[in-house]
């Protein structure tokens, strides 16, 4: 991943106009006008976390393939779960510009109450507190154009008999997967307290699946 490294302040209003262009295709309306939660209520509707994990482990193996091996369907599925974690992308970038507001995060008693099994396991105790650190962190890795591109360049390699290892250092290789699967459980965690907040239901009710 040579080419993941971060933009300047001045280049963000750029950024949004070419780079949030999912969105924009999508809902036919300028990213910042958006409901972002409807859209991450979209992306879980379609699958829950297990089994975006699922694909994502199946998306990676395909990429690094030398042939090629995508196991869940057409060729069209791996591009629709392809666009899934471009608008987990760009709803990350642009909620990461947000303030949230800190009674959606949990105490660290919150968490000690919860059952092992509610606990994503790739997030630690503070992330899963704070979800929004797994969004500062995933964009500090890498600006949002560079993300694009390096997730174009997987599934360029998913499709094709092409491996991605060929040009990705092995650390790239683990950084991907690693960042991604933050994401998608991050996602959806923002999401549960979103919905809490809506409902009044207590912190930390429903934020796993």
């Amino acid at each position: 991943m040579k080419s993941m490294n971060r933009c300047s302040a001045d280049t963000q209003a750029p950024l949004e106009t070419y780079f949030l262009n999912r969105l924009a295709l999508d809902k036919m309306m300028a990213p910042r006008a958006i409901n972002l939660y409807q859209v991450l209520e979209e992306v879980y509707a379609f699958a829950e976390v297990p089994t975006l994990q699922d694909f994502l482990d199946q998306f990676c193996e395909a990429a690094v393939s030398e042939k090629y091996g995508w196991k869940q369907g057409s060729p069209g599925n791996l591009l629709y779960f392809a666009e899934i974690l471009e608008f987990l992308v760009e709803v990350g970038y642009l909620l990461n510009r947000q303030t949230s507001p800190k009674s959606w995060n949990l105490t660290k008693r919150d968490v000690s109450t919860l059952p092992g099994s509610a606990l994503p396991v790739r997030l630690t105790s503070q992330e899963y507190r704070q979800p929004r650190l797994v969004l500062r962190q995933f964009f500090r890795a890498a600006s949002l154009p560079a993300w694009k591109l390096t997730l174009h360049n997987w599934l360029e390699s998913a499709l094709s008999n092409f491996s991605i290892v060929e040009n990705t250092e092995p650390a790239g290789l683990l950084a991907f997967r690693r960042y991604f699967e933050k994401l998608v459980e991050a996602g959806y965690l923002i999401l549960a307290r979103w919905r809490e907040n809506k409902t009044g239901r207590p912190a930390g009710a429903g934020a796993a699946r």
